[in-house]
């Protein structure tokens, strides 16, 4: 949400540039804190002063900022991409950050040269609704002849069809995220324009039966839909085919751009609200050091990782769940990892050196010998093979506290390092990519506004 601030005394954290809610030009813009929270501050000569409040724990913030910047170079290559095999969808969901956005179908010989031209890179199956291609399956076998992994996003209507997902299942796909929202009938009400309940528990029900590795992505508004979260997290602990659960804060740009102005919220409020309904076993504090873990991890192996998404794993015991800390020493990690932001300005190779001798001490110990070998695997896979994290043990989770940029909290150093790209068909049949799928957000949410100027 968008707040105006009164002249208070602020101190400067960081610069940067963003944009102008109001009419979207791009602005030298500010990182302060102020009133015990953290607010990205840009002013527009015509619209005057905006300010979103981005954190509300500024030594937390702080810290990582520091850390993500010391580590993670801007120029390290990107390695994902989604690739927007459709521009059709089977909703209309007031809420869709790629609302309004005109996209064409790729045919199979446009999809056969991109991947042609990206063997390197992973590619994965998007779209406004990437089931409603015509040739899916083909799709999916095509990716999985030169990457080790396929991953699909879907709403999950059509994989309510069982023998439909079980041709994309012998197409080879591996991974499926499903968009669920919650539990209750009026929140797809609101967020998907019809009700839903009912086709969400049929598409994980055959995502079980037919063991496919799956994650929930969670839309959450503020006031719509937080007190759900320890609810969904408590089905993915009894249920192992749910390998990650996203909960994404809501995104204010194309079709979303005002349907909830006053429920947009940031990741950081998220990991407030779990770890309340958790009690605290989900502590803010644990993943602030797993956090800076990540960093120096995806630093070492050069490979982005966006800022405004947060990570943190947890495994199943007994009907039951345990933080990493409880497996890992993450105190003691804190230690190397320090080090570790130190060294890497100063030597790239001395500092990757140095994490691969010392953090192993901290991973394994008594504690983690019983795990050990599942935890070594799921690290293993990431770095061998060209795909994104596969979570091949039945008993790790990973909770991911993200959001997408849009003009209000968009910040362009952040932007600079996106994790993921875009390659898409515009509406005039031409073939586009961008490295970072934030700045297509961003540059698109600009381009309508001049035109809608």
């Amino acid at each position: 949400m968008v707040e105006n601030l009164e002249k208070t005394e602020e101190t400067i954290l960081a610069r940067t540039q963003s944009l102008c809610p109001a009419c979207l030009l791009m602005l030298p813009a500010e990182i302060v804190e102020k009133d015990h929270a953290v607010y990205l501050k840009r002013i527009c000569p015509v619209h005057g002063e905006y300010s979103q409040r981005i954190s509300s724990h500024p030594e937390y913030y702080k810290e990582l900022r520091e850390y993500y910047f010391s580590v993670m170079d801007e120029r390290f290559k990107q390695a994902r991409y989604l690739l927007l095999v459709t521009g059709k969808c089977n909703l209309k969901c007031p809420i869709c950050f790629y609302g309004g956005q005109g996209f064409g179908d790729m045919s199979i010989a446009e999809v056969r040269e991109i991947v042609s031209e990206n063997k390197r890179a992973e590619l994965i199956v998007f779209g406004k609704e990437p089931t409603c291609h015509g040739e899916l399956p083909t799709i999916v076998q095509l990716l999985k002849k030169t990457q080790s992994s396929v991953t699909l996003y879907t709403n999950g209507i059509k994989i309510g069809d069982r023998e439909y997902l079980r041709e994309l299942k012998r197409a080879r796909v591996n991974k499926i995220y499903l968009q669920f929202d919650g539990f209750e009938e009026e929140v797809y009400n609101d967020f998907r324009n019809t009700g839903m309940l009912e086709r969400k528990f049929k598409a994980l029900e055959n995502l079980k039966q037919e063991k496919i590795d799956t994650v929930i992505n969670v839309t959450v508004a503020k006031g719509r839909n937080e007190e759900q979260m320890k609810a969904i997290l408590d089905y993915a602990v009894m249920n192992d085919f749910v390998k990650t659960v996203n909960f994404i804060s809501y995104v204010r740009s194309g079709e979303g751009g005002n349907f909830l102005p006053g429920n947009s919220t940031m990741p950081d409020e998220l990991i407030d609200v779990l770890a309340q309904q958790t009690k605290g076993k989900i502590s803010r504090d644990n993943i602030r050091l797993f956090q800076k873990l990540f960093y120096a991890y995806m630093s070492f192996l050069r490979k982005r990782t966006c800022f405004y998404t947060q990570y943190y794993w947890i495994f199943r015991k007994d009907n039951d769940y345990f933080p990493i800390d409880k497996l890992i020493d993450l105190k003691a990690a804190e230690k190397v990892l320090d080090k570790y932001k130190t060294l890497m300005p100063k030597s790239g190779l001395l500092a990757r050196l140095y994490l691969f001798l010392f953090i192993p001490r901290c991973i394994i110990n008594f504690k983690s010998l019983g795990l050990i070998v599942e935890l070594l695997r799921m690290v293993f896979s990431h770095v061998f093979r060209w795909g994104e994290y596969n979570n091949m043990s039945s008993r790790f989770i990973q909770l991911i506290f993200s959001t997408a940029c849009d003009p209000h909290k968009a910040d362009f150093e952040i932007t600079k390092r996106c994790h993921v790209g875009i390659i898409y068909k515009d509406a005039g049949g031409t073939i586009r990519k961008f490295d970072e799928n934030g700045a297509y957000l961003l540059a698109n949410e600009m381009n309508n506004g001049k035109e809608g100027s």
